[in-house]
């Protein structure tokens, strides 16, 4: 597959509803042509703090995905009152996540999944998606 000459930067913002079932949307910011190919992905590995971006066309096949670190997290250590570091997580509730697809690739619609491994198996879970218009 010959690489992309131009690509299609999609920032996508992603708001965290608090209650009983935190539910997360996500909703187009903006998109921005570009004259440079998307960044090649170095590594295909899923782990907690990264997302799964999938890209479909219109008939909802797959056309492109990518790997994201996940814009939500936030990781830090903070000691306690004996002096002890702790390391603490913590989800924004209000995150931006920026997308780079190769513009020949026909877009509809962006899912975003975050893996998990609740048996030892990768799990898929939906965390939002965004239809894009044409």
């Amino acid at each position: 597959m010959e690489r992309a000459r131009a690509s299609r930067e999609i920032r996508v913002r992603l708001l965290t509803r608090q209650g009983p079932q935190a539910r997360v949307s996500a909703e187009l910011m903006q998109r921005t042509l570009r004259n440079d190919p998307p960044p090649r992905q170095r590594s295909a590995e899923m782990s907690r703090d990264r997302l799964l971006v999938v890209v479909l066309d219109a008939q909802h096949t797959v056309r492109y995905w990518q790997i994201a670190i996940d814009p939500r997290l936030i990781r830090g250590e903070f000691p306690d009152a004996g002096g002890n570091l702790h390391k603490t997580e913590l989800y924004r509730p209000d995150a931006e996540l920026e997308i780079s697809i190769p513009d020949a690739v026909p877009a509809a619609e962006i899912r975003i999944l975050a893996p998990g491994w609740p048996a030892g198996e990768l799990v898929l879970t939906p965390v939002a998606s965004v239809t894009l218009p044409e």
